[in-house]
């Protein structure tokens, strides 16, 4: 059990890494460097689901449900990002970063922080 409480603290540690991250996201939308951003959240997303798979595999003695449901909020929110991202509609992408995903991601990372 130790070697998953230490698990779950370091995907805390990743979650707050990822929060600076998307910070840093919408810094470069701001300065105008929308293929950069692009770049960065394309990685942002691969760690965030490297993150959600590497907890569902956990044996955690908490529910879950109030987990899953800030991801799929945030997985909807993705999708959006996405969408504007394809649509390279950096104003909206600007945004959704801004407005959304952030405090979507902010809400999972609580969560996630309450299963520790």
């Amino acid at each position: 059990m130790e070697k998953h409480t230490e698990m779950i603290e370091q995907i805390i540690e990743l979650a707050e890494t990822c929060l600076y991250a998307l910070e840093y996201i919408q810094q470069r939308l701001s300065d105008g460097y929308l293929e950069d951003a692009i770049r960065l959240f394309c990685e942002w997303v691969e760690v965030f689901f490297y993150m959600e798979k590497s907890i569902q595999i956990l044996p955690v003695q908490k529910s879950l449900e109030s987990l899953v449901e800030a991801s799929l909020a945030l997985h909807n929110t993705l999708e959006k990002a996405t969408a504007a991202f394809e649509q390279n509609n950096r104003n909206m992408v600007q945004s959704i970063v801004q407005y959304t995903l952030r405090l979507d991601y902010m809400k999972w990372k609580v969560e996630l922080e309450q299963i520790a």
